[in-house]
C-alpha cells in the first residue's frame, strides 16, 4: 500500500493545526465508553476544529460489525484490534502501515518498549497496530486457601514442571468442592507460553511452528491433573459462566487460574460479589527449557488504510497513548498503559485502585523480564483457540486420549 507523504513537524502531534473529522471505534462496555468520551471531549477542547466520532460496541458485536464494515469499505478511520484479529485485516490490505507517520514524528513510540513495537508488526516488517493497553496473563490465586491449606506458593524462576506439580500436590488440603484448578483454555495464553518457552512460534506462515509431541505432553500434564480430580469436572466447566467476575475461581472452587491481568478488578468484585473476604495474588507464568514464553496480548489501535484525514487519525492516536491528562481519565482501562512514564506514575498514584495495580504491576513485571512475540495467521482464534479448547474438553471427558486429541488438533489447525 502507498502511505501520503507529509512534511516533517518540529511541534509534537497535540500541538498541529487539526480540521475535520474521523470515525473512531472501539470495544468496550459503559464505563470504558464513558472515559473516552471524555478523553473525546479534552481533545476536541483543545482542537475545536476536529470531530472524532464515537462508535462503541461491545466485544462480540464489535468484530462482527467491523467485519462487516471492512467487507463494505466502510472502515471507521481509527479502530481497536487485537493480535488475534490483526491477520484478518492485514491479509487484505485494509490496515496502514504507520512506521512512516512514526518516522515523522505524528505518533510517538519513544515510551514504548521495543518488543510490544515489534509484536505489533506483521512478517514483513509492517507497523499495523499502535499498542495501549498490555493484558499479560498471569496464575491468580487464592492465597487465603493457600494459607488456611498450609501451602507454599512456587518461587521465582519456577518451571512447568513445579507448576503442575503444585497443582497436583495441593488438591489433597483443599477442602470438599474445591480444585487445585479451574480451565486451562480461559484464553489461548497459557498454551502460547508453554509453547514460546520451549523455544518455538504457535505458527510458521499457515502451520504449526511446534511438534505434536509438545501438544501431546501438554494434554498429558492436563489429563493427569483431571484423572486425580485436580481439575474442576469438565461437566461443571461446559456450564460455567464467561464474565470473570462469575467465574468458580472467583466463588472461590479453585486454587488457580490463568486469567489475563486486566481481569483483575473484575475477579477482585466477584470475591466481594460472593460474600468471600478471599485475597488474591499472582505469579508470572512459569519458565521453559528455553526461558520464558509469555506472549503479552495487547489491546492496540490501528488506522485504516481507506482513511482521508490521517493528520486527525495520526494526532487521536498519538493522544490516545501519550497524553497524561487522557491516561489520567482511561486509568489502564483496557489493559496497563505501554507508555513507561504514565504507567510509573499509576504505580506511584495512591488513588490508583488495587485491582488496577495488580495489573500494573505485572505488566511491569513481565516487560521486565521479557515476552515472545508471536505473529499469527488469518482465522487464528478459529484455527488454535477453540480448537484447543473443544481438544481439552474432549481429553477432561475421556473422549479422547492425548495422542488423539494431538492428532486432531493438528488436522484442524493446519486445514
Amino acid at each position: 500500500m502507498t502511505l501520503p507523504t507529509f512534511a516533517p513537524v518540529a511541534a509534537a502531534a497535540q500541538e498541529q493545526e487539526l480540521s475535520g473529522s474521523i470515525r473512531f471505534s472501539w470495544y468496550g462496555g459503559t464505563v470504558r465508553n464513558q472515559k473516552i468520551d471524555e478523553m473525546v471531549a479534552l481533545f476536541e477542547d483543545r482542537h475545536p476544529g476536529a470531530t472524532i466520532e464515537q462508535e462503541p460496541m461491545d466485544w462480540m458485536a464489535y468484530w462482527e460489525r467491523l467485519s462487516v464494515q471492512a467487507a463494505g469499505d466502510n472502515m471507521p478511520c481509527l479502530v481497536g484490534m487485537l493480535p488475534f484479529n490483526l491477520p484478518d485485516y492485514a491479509s487484505r490490505n485494509l490496515l496502514l502501515d504507520m512506521q512512516p507517520l512514526v518516522d515523522e514524528g505524528m505518533i510517538d513510540l519513544s515510551e514504548i518498549s521495543d518488543s510490544l513495537i515489534e509484536a505489533s508488526r506483521t512478517r514483513d516488517g509492517a507497523l499495523l497496530m499502535l499498542p495501549y493497553g498490555a493484558a499479560p496473563d498471569t496464575i491468580t490465586y487464592n492465597a487465603t486457601l493457600v494459607e488456611e491449606a498450609g501451602l507454599e506458593v512456587p518461587g521465582d524462576g519456577y518451571t512447568w514442571d513445579d507448576y503442575f506439580d503444585w497443582l497436583a500436590s495441593s488438591q489433597e488440603h483443599l477442602p470438599n468442592g474445591v480444585w487445585a484448578a479451574d480451565n486451562p483454555t480461559n484464553n489461548p495464553d497459557l498454551l502460547l507460553a508453554y509453547i514460546g518457552s520451549h523455544g518455538y512460534q504457535a505458527f510458521d506462515d499457515e502451520q504449526l511452528g511446534f511438534p505434536r509431541e509438545l501438544l501431546i505432553a501438554w494434554f498429558q500434564e492436563w489429563a493427569d491433573l483431571a484423572e486425580m480430580g485436580a481439575v474442576i469436572p469438565p461437566d461443571m466447566l461446559s456450564e460455567e459462566p464467561g464474565p470473570h467476575e462469575m467465574s468458580y475461581f472467583a466463588e472461590g472452587r479453585a486454587l488457580a487460574s490463568n486469567r489475563p491481568a486486566n481481569a483483575q478488578p473484575a475477579l477482585h468484585s466477584g470475591v466481594a460479589q460472593s460474600g468471600s473476604d478471599a485475597r488474591l495474588e499472582t505469579l508470572l507464568y512459569p519458565l521453559g527449557p528455553e526461558g520464558v514464553g509469555d506472549f503479552v496480548p495487547v489491546n492496540s489501535l490501528s488506522i485504516a488504510a481507506s482513511c482521508k484525514n490521517l493528520p486527525l487519525a495520526a494526532a487521536f492516536a498519538d493522544f490516545f497513548l501519550n497524553d497524561p491528562e487522557a491516561a489520567a481519565i482511561f486509568v489502564s482501562d483496557n489493559g496497563a498503559v505501554t507508555n513507561a512514564a504514565l504507567l510509573a506514575e499509576q504505580i506511584a498514584d495512591p488513588e490508583t485502585p488495587e485491582g488496577s495495580r495488580i495489573l500494573l504491576e505485572v505488566f511491569e513485571a513481565v516487560n521486565e523480564r521479557g515476552s515472545v512475540p508471536q505473529i499469527f495467521p488469518s482465522g487464528f482464534q478459529t484455527r488454535f483457540t477453540e480448537v484447543h479448547r473443544r481438544m481439552i474438553m474432549e481429553v477432561f471427558f475421556g473422549s479422547l486420549t492425548p495422542e488423539e486429541a494431538a492428532d486432531a488438533f493438528f488436522a484442524e489447525a493446519e486445514q
